[in-house]
């Protein structure tokens, strides 16, 4: 993100991912990024969501909708209506969710996450975990089991607040 932080102080969002169905390439990598005039907004996904149904919602038609990820199309219909119990209705396995927006005015930085898997698909692999040890981390469950010494406390379900940044103006000195 655009922002000056001191060693201790950053928010941050990392996805790898793996098309399980959908388009495959560089251009489908998350986290996606809006910007509009409230903010610059981030976003990354796990799970399926059916774009579909989505797509519907948002008035477009399939060669329209099918023109994205479901990933993206999430993203898109959650920044025009902030609407995530459509979204929910729309998951087919998880909505696993990283936002964060940098607002436009104060430059203050907001991170939330949402856990969410449907009832047949409510498994470890769907699952996000916290760990505390050296500031606040979320991660998924592959991460979870594969680090050593990360804690596996899965995190409440619901649409949760990670952390809040207030950016203090620095000039940036170049030598």
């Amino acid at each position: 993100m655009p922002v000056f932080l001191e060693d201790d102080d950053m928010i941050a969002i990392f996805h790898a991912r793996k098309a399980t169905t959908g388009k495959i390439g560089s251009q489908f990598s998350h986290p996606y990024m809006e910007t509009n005039i409230e903010g610059t907004h981030f976003f990354a996904h796990n799970g399926t969501v059916n774009k579909e149904e989505l797509g519907k919602k948002m008035g477009l038609t399939q060669k329209e909708f099918s023109k994205y990820v479901d990933s993206e199309l999430a993203f898109k219909y959650y920044l025009s209506t902030r609407d995530i119990e459509t979204i929910k209705q729309a998951t087919e396995t998880a909505l696993n969710i990283f936002y964060a927006k940098v607002d436009r005015d104060t430059q203050d930085v907001e991170l939330k996450y949402l856990n969410y898997t449907t009832p047949d698909h409510d498994k470890p692999y769907y699952h996000l975990y916290m760990d505390t040890s050296d500031g606040i981390a979320i991660y998924s469950s592959s991460l979870a089991f594969i680090c050593k010494g990360l804690s596996r406390q899965r995190v409440p379900q619901g649409f949760n607040i990670v952390g809040r940044m207030k950016i203090e103006e620095k000039e940036l000195q170049l030598a």
